[in-house]
């Protein structure tokens, strides 16, 4: 019996890791590096004598495994910002184990790595960007506009456009869609329509396009230009994304 009661103790701590990457890979991040700090308030609100180790390791593993397979059989999928969650648990073990305030500490790890991982997810990509590719990067601005590249497999693209809707109302961002056939791009009308959302829509197969994932945003600001993704941070609406690569880019000019 314990040993069922176990299974299913690891299985709700493995669920709720798992489920946080529906809010997002910072938060997926955060929720990582307090896997420890949660194992244990699960067993002491169970009252449960188990060995901590069990709850956190599948998270470990499972996720290892995925970007793993990602690397080798679907790299257009790999997110290198995203493979360090991976690993999280380890540093949480360390911050754990060295920790008497777990409570507090768990707080503090948490909120910190939101908040770093948030802002690391957007200035990464800025501070990196290829300067040979800046003669070639008009391909990145469709129409010579602030681009929001998106396609009708990337359900987090659709997800947000509620949050576009005022930046494409005020002119400030151009979407434009890259359908991989004429029956995508008719999915892709359904989508604008359900939506209500205006979007350019361009027929490109997906091993000629210029971009590798979506969303990818194309933005230009003081004779700089950022291209990349910012991410939908789930305590901010887009614009905070958006502020903060114009403030890297206004570092970088």
């Amino acid at each position: 019996m314990s040993y069922i009661f176990s299974l299913l103790i690891t299985a709700l701590a493995f669920t709720l890791f798992a489920a946080s990457t529906l809010l997002g890979w910072p938060f997926q991040f955060a929720v990582g590096i307090c896997s420890y700090f949660i194992a244990s308030l699960i067993l002491k609100l169970l009252r449960y004598n188990m060995n901590i180790h069990i709850l956190v390791i599948p998270f470990f593993i499972s996720y290892f495994i995925l970007s793993l397979f990602d690397i080798l059989f679907q790299p257009e999928m790999f997110n290198l910002i995203s493979f360090p969650i991976s690993f999280t648990p380890i540093l949480s073990y360390i911050i754990f184990i060295m920790s008497e305030n777990k409570f507090l500490v768990s707080i503090t790890a948490f909120i910190i790595s939101y908040f770093t991982s948030s802002i690391y997810s957007v200035s990464l990509p800025v501070f990196l960007q290829n300067t040979v590719l800046i003669a070639n990067n008009n391909i990145y601005f469709d129409q010579n506009k602030n681009t929001y590249w998106w396609g009708t497999s990337c359900g987090s693209c659709i997800k947000y456009f509620s949050d576009l809707k005022t930046l494409v109302k005020d002119k400030k961002l151009h979407l434009c869609c890259i359908a991989t056939s004429k029956g995508d791009s008719i999915r892709a009308e359904g989508i604008l329509e359900r939506n209500q959302m205006e979007s350019r829509i361009i027929i490109l197969p997906s091993r000629v396009s210029h971009i590798n994932s979506y969303p990818t945003w194309a933005i230009r600001y003081k004779n700089q230009e950022y291209i990349g993704g910012l991410n939908k941070m789930d305590l901010f609406p887009y614009s905070f994304g958006y502020e903060i690569a114009f403030i890297v880019l206004y570092l970088k000019s």
